[in-house]
């Protein structure tokens, strides 16, 4: 089998692995919850707190209401006179959960399996392109 055609079908195998393979797995995840009618305590499922966590609050129309740091026991205060509808804590350092405040229900926001599949061939190809033009100059260097 010539190289071309190894690197095309070793690609290939790639790109398929890409597709096929499940959800990743996160080592641990953010966790928002609510303790009282106007204080929500963000933290990790391992129990330790989020104390780099900004929260966003929303409304049922999907406006902005406000925003605000966790102290350093990771718990948030705002002003119960305000109804916020969902909540969106983010650490900065890639970990955010969105949590809809009236049925207590935690969303994971995962990137889609169909822009994730589309990035891995991407890239995938662009190596196999970048081999080619290699292979290509080194022929006509001869």
């Amino acid at each position: 089998m010539k190289k071309s055609s190894k690197t095309l079908v070793f690609v290939f195998c790639l790109s398929l692995m890409v597709v096929l393979i499940p959800d990743p797995v996160s080592a641990h995840r953010m966790i928002i919850e609510q303790t009282d009618s106007s204080t929500l305590h963000v933290r990790y499922d391992d129990g330790t707190n989020a104390q780099l966590a900004t929260v966003t609050a929303y409304n049922e129309n999907g406006m902005f209401l406000f925003e605000g740091k966790v102290d350093h026991n990771g718990y948030y205060k705002f002003d119960s006179e305000q109804t916020p509808h969902r909540f969106v804590a983010d650490d900065g350092l890639g970990h955010r959960v969105v949590f809809i405040r009236d049925n207590n229900e935690q969303v994971l926001q995962a990137i889609p399996l169909w822009i994730r599949t589309f990035l891995g061939v991407s890239i995938l190809l662009f190596i196999a392109a970048l081999f080619k033009y290699r292979t290509r100059q080194k022929t006509y260097k001869r």
